[in-house]
Formats: structure tokens, sequence, C-alpha cells
């Protein structure tokens, strides 16, 4: 049933592959009082446990979202999304634009290609928890030669690996990981053509995870859109999440 009262001033913050809303709290908590954040966990994140009959894709990700919105009587609203997010932030753009304002797309890691190849090590680690007591998954982990090398060349990239073992509900969320490798939120990337409304593509350095080629591809692909290349995620930490809550703030105009 649509909620009967509309809300206004709202901004969609969609999370990535693995996370949940958690990673937009110190935004929110700059965020002028006058703006209503829609947050969502994906199923198979945070306490959203994933069950068989659910399907995991980019279009149903996409569909939940957009139905969960015109529930609350959403009509018009600014979407910022991180990886995952991003991508499903772009694909409501694309399927109902009468409801996507404007968009921050914050390290896109796909474009119209499924099981990209710099998300090898995620689809793994999906693997190795659905197949394996969890103590034998970060035996298997610790084996790998890819995140031993990141391991080395970029900590922060290869603790971001490991934590998607050890979160809350890892063994349950495992599926959601190797599901969304294997798909793709376009069929090809003269899809982007069709989105009209503006799109801010946030880029960086130094991320295995989100080629900064990504947030290239699909700026360039994308009518009305511009890239911002950020301080390295993984390189400089708090640069960089200060510099998405203030890009964020600035694209929806609620900064205190």
């Amino acid at each position: 049933m649509r909620n009967s009262t509309t809300l206004e001033n709202v901004v969609v913050l969609l999370h990535g592959l693995g996370a949940s809303h958690a990673q937009f709290d110190e935004l929110v908590s700059q965020a002028s009082a006058d703006t209503t954040f829609v947050m969502i966990d994906f199923p198979g994140h945070g306490q959203n446990i994933v069950t068989p009959e659910v399907e995991i894709s980019f279009d149903s990700f996409t569909h939940l979202t957009t139905d969960l919105l015109d529930h609350l009587g959403v009509t018009d609203a600014v979407f910022a999304g991180i990886s995952m997010g991003s991508a499903v932030s772009l694909c409501c753009a694309a399927a109902r634009p009468d409801l996507v304002r404007r968009v921050v797309a914050i390290r896109p890691a796909w474009i119209a290609s499924p099981a990209p190849d710099h998300l090898a090590l995620i689809d793994r680690c999906g693997t190795w928890l659905s197949t394996l007591p969890l103590e034998q998954a970060f035996k298997a982990l610790e084996a790998d030669p890819e995140y031993n090398e990141m391991r080395a060349e970029v900590p922060l990239a290869a603790a971001s690996v490991r934590a998607a073992l050890e979160r809350e509900h890892a063994a349950l969320h495992a599926p959601v990981l190797s599901a969304m490798f294997h798909d793709a939120p376009f069929n090809s990337l003269s899809a982007l053509r069709n989105i009209e409304q503006p799109v801010t593509v946030v880029g960086n350095l130094g991320d295995n995870f989100h080629p900064l080629s990504i947030a290239k591809a699909t700026a360039n692909a994308l009518p009305n859109a511009e890239l911002r290349i950020l301080p390295p995620r993984y390189l400089q930490p708090e640069k960089h999440q200060a510099a998405v809550a203030t890009l964020i703030l600035e694209q929806i105009g609620v900064a205190e």
C-alpha cells in the first residue's frame, strides 16, 4: 500500500557488496535535520538474511528499492551509492526517471560485464564461505596468492576482503557475494546513454576492486555526467571518507 504522506527532500543511500547501511553513518550525522534519508540493507547484508526464494541480482535489488520508495510515497529523490549501490542507483535512474533526480555513483565496480576479473577474489570468498567451515574459509583466504599480494601492497584493501568473512552472518550471507559477482547491472555500455539525469561519478586510485577505468568508462557513457577523482579509499581512508561526505552533501544541498 502506498503511504499517504509524500516525503520531500529525500536522499536514498545504497551500500556496497558485503556492507550495510552503516557505510553512511558519518554522512547522515553531518546532514541537516530537514533531509529524509532512506537506507536499505539489501538481502544478504546487515541483518537482512537472504533466503532461497529471494532472487539476488541487480534487477531484483533495483525493484526492491523502487518498490520501497513507491510504498513510502517518495516521488523525487537524490540517489547516492557505493560500488554495488552505485550500480543499483544507476539502474533505478534508468528504470524510473520520474523517481530519480540525480545520482552520485561512488567507486563503480560493474558496468555491463558479469564476473569482472577485479572482483574474482570476492567470488572465491563466497565459494569458500558456502562450502567450507568458517575456519577453513579463513585458511583458504590466507593461502590465496592474490589476497597475499594485496595484503603486502594495499593492506586496507585486503582487510576489506577479510571483513567479508568476519562480518555477522557471514556464512548465511555468502551466496550473495558470488551471485552479484556473476551478474551485471546493464546489458551493454550503450544502455547508460539513456540515463539523462545528472550523475557525479566518483573514482579513486589504489583501489583493487574499483578500478579508475570503470569510473571513467561509466562517466564517458553517461550523457550528463562529471567524473570526480577523490583521495584513495584504501590509501587515505579518512580523507576519502570526508571527501565523499562533503561531495554528497554538496550535491544534495543539505549541509549545515
